[in-house]
């Protein structure tokens, strides 16, 4: 049993998490990464965007759920246990995201500005503020090759849909 999370991914090929005494999720470090089940697992497995929203559409055979937030309409990898009007809460993870982007049929694209960076060595952090309170992390991991970017330079993020994960809100 550990509390420390890289040690767990690292040493592990399955992970149980638990709160309050409850097991919320179990499986191998890459699925609980990738994904989680519920909020709380993605919270707990490492650095997470996440932000509130309701499914629109579940659309099974592209594969994708359409879902609207506070800051535009999202793709989510498709998830049997939504219909549309379920509120959900959508996970993008900080390595997932990139500051630029072209649109694309998969792709998610929202406009926001930089309110924080930080060169972390190996990674670049960026704070994105999207509107609506929603501040999402960036990780450009070449920060060797990237012009540090001022505070409050427009940007557009994109991440795909495949990285886009939808779980239920009250779970």
């Amino acid at each position: 049993m550990t509390h420390d999370q890289e040690e767990a991914l690292t040493l592990s090929d399955r992970i149980a998490v638990f709160n309050k005494g409850k097991m919320l999720q179990v499986g191998p470090p890459k699925v609980l990464y990738e994904r989680p089940q519920n909020r709380f697992v993605a919270d707990f497995i490492g650095i997470n965007n996440l932000t509130e929203g309701t499914v629109e559409a579940a659309d099974a055979p592209r594969g994708w759920l359409r879902v609207k937030t506070g800051f535009g309409e999202l793709l989510a990898v498709m998830d049997e246990r939504f219909h549309a009007g379920d509120r959900c809460v959508v996970s993008v993870r900080p390595e997932n995201a990139a500051l630029d982007g072209e649109p694309a049929p998969d792709r998610n694209l929202v406009k926001g500005h930089i309110v924080f960076a930080a060169y972390l060595g190996n990674t670049l952090r960026y704070d994105v503020d999207l509107g609506q309170g929603v501040v999402f992390k960036v990780d450009i991991r070449d920060p060797w090759h990237h012009e540090q970017r001022p505070m409050g330079t427009p940007v557009t993020l994109s991440f795909e849909a495949s990285s886009t994960v939808a779980m239920p809100a009250d779970a």
